[in-house]
Parts: C-alpha cells; structure tokens; sequence
C-alpha cells in the first residue's frame, strides 16, 4: 500500500502488485526487504514467480513458517 501510495483498504489481494503501479526495481527493493525483515532467503523474481499479492504472503507466509 505503502509503494502504490493508496489506503490498506484500497488493495485487492487478488491483483498484481503490477496493477497498482509497482514497477520491477520498487519490486526488486520489497523483495529484498521482505527477505531482511523475515530473515529468510526470497528469489529476486518472487514478484514475477506469483500471480498476485495473496500469493506472494501465501508463499511468504509458508516459508517464513519453515524457519527454525
């Protein structure tokens, strides 16, 4: 939300981040963020790899899970 500069409530988590505007260098930074703030090792393509926001935490999410 913060990126797109739109309301929490504005974002449909079946969208691409894409769609609101996210371009693959801003996706490339999240990315890298997310990894450093999950401590967990995140592909730089994971915006590419998922089809939209719900499945980018899904994925998030599940391997984040599998850290000990």
């Amino acid at each position: 939300a913060e990126l797109s500069k739109r309301s929490i409530h504005e974002i449909d988590g079946h969208q691409s981040p894409m769609a609101y505007g996210i371009d693959s260098i801003q996706a490339l930074g999240l990315t890298n963020e997310l990894a450093l703030a999950l401590e967990i090792a995140v592909s730089a393509t994971l915006f590419q790899e998922r089809s939209n926001i719900t499945a980018i935490a899904q994925f998030l999410a599940d391997v984040s899970n599998k850290v000990p």
